[in-house]
């Protein structure tokens, strides 16, 4: 499925994105939030990390050719279900001591993204979102954002 801009930001069903306001910005990156801010961004990728952020869902599954976004997930065909009885394979007991031995895994830092941040009100505050929801780091977005990215490395141990 190819779609413009207009289409593309549609069909991700968020009201936080003012769609109408995005349609007009003349850059094919640049898109605007329902609270008026305006996101410059000089990249597909760059446009996509954004408003990941923004809407707070992944966007994994389109990708930017030629002027339009393109839905990388195909249609699924209907398929019969068939029913068939459950056998329980453990009790409440064995599975919260599975649970408890689980760690997750650290999700890997998208640092190439952090370093095409700008020290803007706007990017400090994509910044400071993306390290509370990813990593639970809240940073002070009345420091620059390089000061920002030490104290987040700092916190992350690294």
């Amino acid at each position: 499925m190819k779609l413009n801009k207009k289409e593309f930001l549609t069909e991700l069903k968020s009201n936080r994105i003012d769609v109408n306001m995005s349609t007009y910005m003349e850059n094919a990156f640049s898109f605007s939030d329902s609270f008026g801010t305006k996101y410059h961004c000089s990249s597909a990728k760059e446009m996509k990390a954004r408003l990941e952020l923004l809407i707070k869902e992944s966007l994994e599954k389109w990708s930017y050719e030629e002027g339009y976004w393109i839905s990388n997930i195909v249609a699924l065909q209907e398929t019969p279900i068939i029913e068939k009885p459950l056998t329980v394979i453990s009790t409440k007991e064995e599975v919260k001591e599975e649970v408890s031995e689980v760690s997750l895994p650290n999700k890997p830092v998208d640092w190439s993204w952090i370093e095409t941040l700008k020290n803007t009100k706007e990017d400090k505050k994509a910044f400071d979102e993306y390290a509370e929801e990813d990593y639970s780091i809240k940073l002070k977005r009345t420091m620059s954002l390089e000061n920002m990215i030490k104290d987040f490395k700092e916190k992350l141990g690294e």
